[in-house]
């Protein structure tokens, strides 16, 4: 009777055994073609997610080359406008000199008009008349002279203390090494010639006029003396006497305008006739 018992409780649990392994599983039981078609589409999203990951890695080498393709156009462009700016900078350089050509033009064509000699203009004047306001080139006679009236005493040929000054100032200059080889022509004017009530207004004697041109000839060596007494030497200085002006010209013996003394700047390009080293400061 054991024996029959213990082979009927046997075969019922057998036939129970399925039942209870499926209620231990749960709902982790999955059907085999779901749990493919789930590691399927799986596989397809990892595949998915390596190829976006790629693309990102392209798109940001390529975002790389562009950000270097960048920063070369912004030197470029960087060194484009420092050109830029060179080439205004030369433009306006090119400009001004333009512009000091044509002055400078202009002033041979003025010069050769009034003259006929072209003016030449002389870079060691130039440094002095810098320095020195009262040495001017003169663009009428394209020529450098000392812009300053001196006065004498009288009908003499000594001058003012204040002319005396002036020339001191003057004669400076030429102590600098650049203006050893620079010349002076002091010129000497004479007025129109002296009236006297004994003749008819407006005419000169020739008596008169030669004494006007002897004053304006001495005032000019007192000049010449005085510059070599305060520093130039002889051979860069020159004299020169010229006469009134017309015939018969009615001028004050006084006026300051017409009996003066001028004094002229000149460089070794400068030709004057009969001026030589030998003859230099003969007068």
């Amino acid at each position: 009777m054991r024996n029959t018992m213990s082979h009927s409780w046997l075969s019922t649990a057998r036939r129970s055994t399925p039942v209870a392994l499926a209620l231990f599983s749960g709902c982790g039981f999955v059907p085999k073609t779901q749990f493919n078609a789930a590691e399927t589409q799986a596989r397809i999203l990892s595949e998915q997610s390596k190829a976006q990951l790629a693309e990102i890695a392209n798109l940001k080498s390529h975002a790389r080359k562009l950000e270097d393709q960048l920063l070369e156009a912004e030197k470029e462009l960087a060194t484009l406008e420092q050109r830029s700016d060179a080439d205004k900078k030369r433009l306006a350089n090119f400009q001004v000199e333009r512009e000091k050509v044509q002055t400078q033009v202009k002033e041979l064509v003025r010069g050769a008009t009034l003259t006929g000699i072209a003016p030449l203009r002389d870079d060691g004047i130039e440094q002095l008349a810098k320095r020195y306001p009262l040495l001017r080139f003169d663009e009428a006679t394209g020529a450098y002279k000392l812009d300053a009236e001196l006065a004498f005493e009288g009908r003499d040929a000594r001058m003012t203390p204040e002319s005396q000054k002036v020339l001191s100032e003057f004669a400076s200059l030429f102590a600098e090494p650049g203006a050893k080889e620079l010349r002076v022509l002091v010129v000497g004017r004479a007025s129109d010639g002296a009236s006297s009530p004994a003749q008819t207004p407006g005419a000169a004697s020739p008596s008169a006029s030669a004494d006007e041109h002897r004053l304006g000839t001495e005032r000019a060596l007192a000049v010449a003396e005085f510059l070599r007494k305060v520093g130039l030497r002889s051979e860069q200085i020159g004299v020169s006497g010229l006469g009134g002006g017309k015939p018969g010209a009615s001028t004050s013996p006084a006026a300051p305008t017409s009996r003066r003394v001028e004094i002229f700047v000149m460089g070794k390009k400068t030709p004057i006739v009969g001026w030589d080293d030998a003859a230099a400061g003969r007068f």
